[in-house]
């Protein structure tokens, strides 16, 4: 479905996939996935699962742009967020941006071909960011697009520690209950016997 008009573009009543053909003659358009009822409406009813958002542009300028994350899709803390563009943005009116589709605006850089940001995704079900070469703008989608990147989705794992149980402590032998040793005597002597004489 298109999010702007929820236009729906195809329906799928069996199989794992289902794709179709969309074109622009420029612009930016975004679409979106949900697995529901069978319905024209938008959004659907009974919405079991929902993709995320996804964004394509149709430009004769030639810019492209691409995002990546490491690690991916899985974090236990932070991930670092890296959009590529096929050319420099510095002398240009066009920055690189890139956006949690939660609409948050998490970088921007006004030069060179690259853009990274070092992010916190949410818990589960997780993170979803896009990467704009447009106008810079604080407000997702931005303003004047001139190419959009694939989605990352990135998920922050809970991390449980692990806590061994200490280890038992043994007392030495001398310690334990009923363990002492007898004291050692030095040896006697021998005694002579003493002989009395009889009467």
């Amino acid at each position: 479905m298109t999010t702007a008009t929820g236009t729906r573009l195809a329906s799928c009543g069996f199989g794992t996939t289902c794709s179709a053909m969309v074109s622009q003659p420029s612009g930016t358009r975004s679409y979106i996935a949900y697995l529901s009822a069978s319905t024209t409406a938008y959004p659907p009813t009974q919405i079991q699962s929902t993709s995320n958002t996804s964004y394509v542009t149709w430009s004769a300028a030639g810019w492209r742009v691409s995002l990546s994350a490491s690690p991916s899709p899985f974090t236990f803390g932070t991930t670092v967020l890296t959009a590529n563009a096929n050319g420099n943005v510095g002398p240009t009116p066009y920055f690189i941006q890139i956006f949690n589709e939660n609409g948050t605006r998490v970088a921007i850089c006004g030069g060179g071909t690259s853009c990274a940001a070092t992010v916190t995704p949410a818990f589960p079900p997780g993170s979803d960011y896009v990467a704009f070469i447009s106008d810079s703008s604080s407000t997702l989608p931005p303003g004047n697009i001139q190419a959009s990147s694939n989605v990352v989705h990135v998920t922050h794992l809970f991390f449980l520690p692990l806590n061994p149980s200490p280890s038992p402590t043994f007392a030495p032998p001398s310690a334990l209950p009923g363990s002492a040793k007898p004291a050692l005597q030095a040896p006697t002597a021998p005694t002579t016997p003493v002989l009395v004489p009889k009467r």
